[in-house]
């Protein structure tokens, strides 16, 4: 099935180069959970077999966050959409044993994900500004921390811009933080209020001056638009390519 899908992919002239790959920890108190660890191992050999080449990664995210066995009410709650998958990822955190506990499993984690992932030919990403750890990933400054705490070469970053936006974060700063390991973005719009996911230009983030800091520090990695209509942000992501190109320096007495 696998080697059918990739071929169908190759056969329409695409590629498959990115996944999403989302929930990494166990409910809370069942870390290292070896069930969870199958899981990634297999996981990570089929992406591997798919051709991908990363996997972007929320981290935080844990299974049976959502459960009342580990979460109680509060899962409730989320079902009965009274609670917000925010408020829900604190409580789970809370169950988790706190942030230390997260951060300390965390490392172990990943440390194992990137060396499973290596020897598939893949990198994983950690995405930016995502609510099942904003902790982490509203902070440019921790997610380096955390990246040095892991210590793996295919250990890299997502931008992800509308989900910085919405959070406030000025998106060409954080570009500019995270360049060191910065890999993959995912490309979206919207208006600082929610994620509305709309395509480049429709929003109030400021473009041009994303590209130019993506071109001042050399990224070379892929553009992904993440919306239901990619093919609308191609143009206003050539303009703002073309409006956020630095001017040539002109040399000394011109």
């Amino acid at each position: 099935i696998l080697e059918s899908a990739r071929a169908t992919v190759l056969a329409a002239g695409l590629a498959m180069g990115s996944a999403h790959y989302h929930q990494v920890l166990p409910p809370p108190g069942r870390y290292p959970d070896p069930a969870l660890m199958a899981y990634h191992r297999r996981a990570l050999a089929l992406a591997g077999q798919l051709g991908l080449k990363r996997v972007t990664t929320h981290p935080g995210w844990m299974f049976g966050s959502a459960m009342p066995e580990f979460t109680g009410e509060a899962a409730r709650a989320f079902h009965a959409r009274t609670l917000s998958l925010t408020q829900l990822n604190q409580v789970a955190f809370e169950a988790y044993g706190g942030e230390t506990a997260v951060w300390r499993d965390s490392v172990d984690l990943y440390q194992r994900l990137c060396e499973w992932a290596a020897t598939a030919g893949l990198a994983i990403t950690l995405e930016t500004a995502i609510s099942e750890w904003y902790g982490l990933t509203l902070h440019p400054d921790r997610l380096l921390e955390f990246h040095a705490a892991v210590r793996a070469p295919n250990l890299r970053f997502c931008l992800d811009a509308g989900h910085c936006h919405l959070n406030g974060l000025d998106v060409a700063a954080v570009a500019r933080a995270c360049a060191p390991a910065l890999l993959e973005t995912h490309f979206h719009d919207n208006h600082g209020t929610r994620d509305e996911h709309l395509p480049l230009g429709a929003g109030t983030i400021d473009w041009p001056r994303v590209a130019q800091t993506l071109r001042a520090t050399r990224y070379d990695g892929l553009i992904t638009f993440e919306h239901p209509d990619p093919r609308r942000s191609a143009p206003p992501w050539r303009a703002a390519c073309a409006r956020g190109r630095p001017q040539p320096l002109k040399e000394a007495g011109a």
